[in-house]
């Protein structure tokens, strides 16, 4: 006889798998008594370091394909970190991480493709798939189960694809990660589930977890030992890591200082419009990359910047943020609006031969940045003004994601570079130093638009391109 699962729980594992069970089973009665037609359970675990998140997580899904034959999917950051886990990890017992699934249950283990095939209890079959976190190569698939492991660091549009084709399966998915800041799609998630009838959470840090045999995983004392003998860079990195702090550790964070003033001094969140000031927009445009668009003002009598609204979208053609603009400049009754644009915004379009600046002074002034060789510079730009910074009550998903703005760390020196790490929060850092950067040249240093305003009109140069000869034969 098979029991699964077929590892002891550690007693926090326990109670999560039994809530899971009590979700799966109100779904599933809501199916058939007609409530719904479609959806899935979610579960999203915020966990320290070594709490056994993705064993537990691993055990469960086993016992859930053994009982329901189908395809099931484990997505990691990466193939390598997914077969180091599963297919070479050892459990504390000694045994192998692929154990746990029972020798007379396994088909074939295929680690090159990570798959692994195994018998289900009614004799079909069940398939687990082991992959990366680029969803457009798991679209299109029927997936019963799905693991989300190290979420923080995930695509953040990972379950737009992949959430309908598990709810037509009446599936289920478990989110696993240790927190990275705010500024990411495991802390909404984890947020979001506080009104979906059929999500749960659960957060534990060093003091709420045990072993097997009771003991403490870790005590906070362990935790300052490692930090004192330089195994852990700080503090700041051990609240995050081991005492799941969602503010996340900002060592590496360009604005760190900055950040922490503004919030000791509640300027975080008492910016307010001035109907007599200048709107400024500053611009990231990219169609394929995110947008991100930041409404400021500069408050001449108190040599002021307010950050008054940030919007960011994805896969939108140009005219979606200038209609936008223009809707926010008709409820708010914003006045003379100036758009900061990037220094490669005079890039042309091969179809129209109109470069983004040409096309945004058909509708607004636009200041356009000029390069700056090195990128730090226009960094401590943003440190001078960031303290002189207001924020409106509506803009904590800039403060998130510039506390979230960190350099990149270089292995070989074992040092932080000041190279920034390209992800979603630069984007929105960027934007953010443009916006600065406008304010800073034409409110402070007193410079001219470079634009002329979109009354009046706009010169172009065309190429004509010589005829074609023709030949007659």
């Amino acid at each position: 006889m098979i029991l699964l699962p077929n590892i002891k729980f550690r007693p926090h594992q326990l109670d999560m798998y039994k809530q899971f069970k009590k979700l799966r089973k109100k779904l599933l009665d809501d199916y058939k008594s007609g409530k719904i037609d479609a959806g899935m359970t979610t579960t999203v675990c915020s966990l320290h370091r070594r709490a056994g998140k993705d064993i537990f997580a691993f055990s469960l899904m086993v016992k859930e394909a053994f009982d329901n034959p189908g395809l099931y999917m484990i997505t990691l950051p990466t193939i390598k970190q997914a077969k180091k886990i599963y297919f070479d990890g050892v459990l504390h017992d000694g045994r192998r991480v692929l154990d746990i699934i029972p020798k007379e249950l396994v088909i074939k283990v295929d680690r090159k493709e990570g798959i692994i095939t195994m018998k289900t209890k009614n004799g079909s079959v069940s398939t687990i798939m082991f992959t990366n976190n680029d969803y457009n190569t798991l679209v299109g698939t029927a997936v019963k189960g799905m693991i989300l492991s190290e979420f923080a660091v995930a695509p953040s549009r990972i379950l737009d694809y992949m959430s309908q084709a598990i709810k037509g399966e009446l599936g289920w998915v478990i989110v696993i990660s240790t927190p990275r800041g705010k500024a990411n799609a495991f802390y909404k998630l984890y947020k979001a589930q506080e009104n979906n009838p059929y999500g749960m959470t659960q957060m534990l840090d060093i003091t709420q977890t045990v072993k097997e045999n009771g003991r403490p995983i870790f005590t906070w004392e362990d935790i300052l030992k490692d930090i004192e003998a330089g195994l852990i860079q700080d503090e700041e990195t051990a609240q995050q890591e081991y005492m799941c702090n969602w503010d996340g550790s900002n060592s590496n964070s360009f604005y760190k200082v900055q950040l922490k003033v503004l919030e000791e001094s509640g300027r975080d969140v008492d910016g307010f419009f001035d109907p007599n000031e200048r709107i400024y927009i500053s611009i990231d445009y990219g169609v394929s990359d995110k947008c991100v668009l930041t409404v400021g003002q500069y408050h001449k009598a108190t040599r002021q910047i307010h950050i008054l609204e940030i919007y960011n979208n994805n896969y939108q053609e140009l005219q979606h943020y200038i209609d936008y603009i223009k809707r926010r400049e008709f409820e708010e009754k914003w006045r003379d609006i100036v758009i900061v644009s990037p220094h490669d915004g005079d890039r042309k379009n091969m179809i129209s031969f109109e470069t983004i600046d040409d096309i945004l002074r058909k509708h607004f002034k636009v200041h356009s940045l000029k390069v700056i060789p090195d990128k730090i510079e226009g960094i401590e730009m943003v440190r001078k003004n960031l303290i002189n910074c207001h924020f409106r009550l509506g803009t904590q998903d800039m403060l998130d994601h510039l506390k979230t703005y960190q350099k990149t760390f270089n292995k070989q020196t074992n040092e932080f570079t000041e190279v920034p790490i390209h992800n979603e929060s630069s984007n929105f850092a960027d934007s953010f130093r443009y916006l600065i950067r406008g304010i800073e040249e034409l409110e402070i240093q007193n410079r001219q638009i470079t634009s002329q305003s979109y009354a009046q009109p706009i010169r172009r140069a065309y190429v004509q391109f010589p005829r074609k000869k023709s030949f007659r034969y």
